[in-house]
């Protein structure tokens, strides 16, 4: 399977109340160390309301709750 051949890459994460888990795993999958890369055109969160607005304050604007 080659990541880049497709025009959407779709990365599903699911995450209560940090948001560090989309950063984390963005990097992981993206590290020196990945046999493959895989840069995704989307990222899908699913949460709690109180967790999409950790993530939206701290992931969109750099704001630490």
């Amino acid at each position: 399977m080659n990541p880049e051949c497709y025009p959407r890459r779709i990365l599903l994460c699911v995450a209560g109340l940090s948001p560090q888990i989309v950063t984390e795993t963005v990097y992981a999958l993206n590290a020196p160390c990945a046999e493959s890369r895989f840069v995704p055109t989307e990222i899908h969160l699913l949460t709690t309301a109180e967790g999409a607005e950790r993530a939206r304050l701290t992931l969109l604007l750099g704001i630490s709750p």
